[in-house]
């Protein structure tokens, strides 16, 4: 006989499960249903299990058709390995609970961040059970607990049943979850979820479940407070305003680098800061309206009346006036700025979820445009997420299709009039379409993490096209490639590097990477470590545009940069604006005190080539020189440049 046993007194907005299951019947296929239903319905999961369950839950998610890879690339599903992360969290056989919230807890709030709701299944408790281990998996549920209490999400915990077959072992796991419960009410649930603010546990009779296979069926855990919610009271507001002619109104309100704080306070620190914004935020609106929380750190305001564009746009003001002052997070006190977003519908123009969807998207709007500001949504912000969600569809899709093409741009030497290098820039071709400006879909392909794999066939194109001129009668050819900050902080950089370089045959000392100065101020340790081991190699390494990021001399004096390339906005007011001559004269000034090549970039005009040239600038780089172009005119473009650098060398030996 089964029971299902209810929450006494609500406690958190977590719920929990413990799954007993067959030792032949995988995990995966017990939760397989949940994890889908999770990313289906927005929000993230994140998993810790073994690699073999990972790998098998992967497998019957992709046939599902859940969209498992774009989950995967916008953070919503996240694994970590549970033997890893047993080994890395114990200390003298338990769970140390500063080792396990480092390990866990910093996946859980990352991927918290990207969905609506929070799922984790874990068979962390399992493992330690396997093993023998149940004072240890006690300890841990205790630290599960508490960290469930300072960052919302569901918690669903596996165990083998043939694991359980000693029966103290088997009561003492039940009553891990137990304690938290009316253990004496045996009334089942009415519906097939549980409610919010419950937490549910399903376990069979034991002395019946010792004697049979110990199957304990899994009964799904509902989210936390998600959308779904919102949708309900937004279908209720709308409802409400169009009986008596009014109008609605949502306000999504999103706390600025909410994950930095995470990162700097710790949990309860960043939970005590959530219920802060949140009780600051219902002051701001007199109470007078309905305040919900949509996400980890994201609330909604939902308005009824009259003339509501102007008075959720003083209400948009008025809170983030609010959040100047300090919020109050245990014994620490924050400044945190918000984004937000307001969406208004008249009368007979109301559309449930797309008022909620509208105001969601201006607030990412304000976000993108730096944060502690408001939007109101307008058509063009739907216009632009529809290009930007097509872009990424056919992004994914593109280099398996050989969509992808390099131009090259000549390096000339200015004092030689050769050409030294060619700098590699990609361009997207999708079949039937325009040609796709780098602009729009390389920030696409940095947050989606597309651009390491389409940074390696970059790369792997480039470098082979530089061996192939060397080898026909250009041996000192120079390759410039552009290289992203994602790739920079993918793990043995200079591995993948090093391979491509052996694979296509050219030598490290004809690469040049070329980089971003905001790249190198993004974490200092980190960057320094990956360019150390790209120069290893034996390659240069590039600052391009330099002069237009946060620009710290300092990282030229401890970074090893060969290369300083002057940003195109300053060539280009060369004879028309006298400070840009003088930061042009400053960098290349800079560049012969430390030894460091320089090319001006964006040259299109005579005088600005004989300014660089007077003020003896190393390379350049421009359409007054060359405009990028594809491999089959490279090749004529080398030939006439060596023969015209060959006169001009003669000219001047005569005089």
């Amino acid at each position: 006989m089964s029971r299902v046993v209810k929450l006494a007194e609500p406690r958190t907005d977590v719920g929990h499960s413990i799954v007993f299951y067959d030792a032949e019947a995988a995990l995966a296929s017990l939760i397989v249903d949940n994890v889908r239903d999770t990313l289906e319905n927005g929000g993230s999961v994140v998993l810790i299990t073994s690699r073999r369950n990972r790998e098998r839950v992967d497998e019957l998610l992709g046939k599902g058709g859940t969209g498992l890879s774009n989950a995967q690339a916008n953070g919503r599903y996240v694994w970590v390995d549970a033997d890893e992360t047993i080994a890395e969290i114990s200390v003298d056989g338990l769970p140390d609970e500063r080792r396990f919230r480092q390990r866990v807890g910093t996946a859980i709030a990352r991927a918290g961040l990207h969905g609506t709701h929070l799922a984790v299944f874990a068979e962390l408790v399992g493992i330690l059970c396997e093993r023998g281990q149940v004072e240890a998996a006690e300890l841990l549920e205790d630290q599960w607990s508490r960290l469930a209490e300072q960052f919302n999400f569901s918690l669903t915990c596996a165990c083998p049943s043939w694991a359980m077959n000693d029966v103290v072992n088997r009561r003492r796991m039940q009553s891990l979850f137990k304690r938290h419960i009316d253990a004496t009410s045996d009334e089942p649930y009415e519906t097939p979820l549980p409610r919010q603010r419950e937490l549910a546990l399903v376990f069979s009779n034991t002395d019946a479940a010792a004697e049979s296979s110990h199957r304990i069926d899994l009964v799904p855990v509902a989210p936390s407070r998600t959308r779904a919610l919102i949708d309900r009271r937004v279908d209720s507001l709308i409802a409400s305003a169009a009986q008596h002619g009014l109008e609605a109104a949502v306000v999504c309100v999103n706390l600025d680098r909410f994950g930095q704080i995470i990162e700097m306070l710790g949990y309860s620190a960043a939970h005590a800061l959530l219920e802060a914004a949140a009780e600051r935020i219902a002051e701001c609106t007199n109470n007078r309206h309905i305040v919900e929380r949509l996400g980890n750190d994201e609330f909604a305001i939902l308005l009824e009346g009259s003339m509501l564009t102007d008075a959720a746009t003083r209400l948009a003001q008025h809170i983030l006036t609010a959040f100047r002052e300090p919020l109050v997070a245990g014994r620490h006190q924050v400044i945190v700025s918000a984004s937000v977003g307001i969406e208004v519908a008249a009368a007979g123009e109301m559309d449930p979820d797309a008022l909620s969807r509208h105001a969601s998207l201006a607030m990412r709007n304000a976000k993108q445009r730096g944060g502690n500001s408001y939007q109101r949504f307008d058509s063009s912000m739907e216009k632009a997420l529809r290009l930007r969600f097509d872009i990424e569809q056919k992004l994914r899709l593109a280099l398996a299709r050989d969509e992808f093409l390099l131009h090259y741009q000549p390096i000339f030497n200015v004092g030689t009039g050769e050409i030294e290098s060619l700098e590699a820039l990609i361009r997207w071709q999708p079949p039937d379409s325009p040609m796709v400006s780098p602009a729009n879909f390389i920030p696409i392909a940095e947050e989606t993490g597309l651009i390491v794999e389409i940074g390696d066939w970059a790369l792997r194109e480039a470098c082979m096209e530089a061996r192939r001129l060397q080898l026909l009668g250009f041996p000192d050819l120079q390759m410039a490639v552009n290289f992203s900050a994602r790739q920079l902080r993918e793990p043995r950089i200079a591995a993948r590097v090093q391979r491509i370089l052996q694979e296509t045959g050219l030598d490290p000392s004809f690469l040049v990477l070329e980089l971003t100065e905001s790249m190198l101020l993004e974490d200092n340790d980190v960057v320094q470590a990956a360019l150390w081991s790209l120069k290893a190699l034996g390659l240069r390494l590039a600052l391009d545009d330099f002069g237009t990021g946060y620009s710290s001399l300092s990282y030229l004096k401890h970074m090893p940069i060969d290369c300083l390339k002057v940003d195109q906005s300053f060539v280009r007011d060369i004879g028309k604006d006298a400070e840009s001559e003088a930061i042009v004269r400053s960098v290349l000034a800079i560049g012969r005190c430390m030894k460091l090549h320089v090319v001006a970039e964006g040259v299109e005009t005579e005088q600005q080539f004989a300014f660089l040239s007077a003020n003896n600038c190393h390379a350049a780089q421009g359409y007054l020189l060359g405009r990028p172009s594809i491999s089959e005119r490279i090749l004529p473009l080398l030939h006439t440049a060596a023969s015209l650098a060959r006169h001009v060398s003669m000219a001047r030996s005569r005089i």
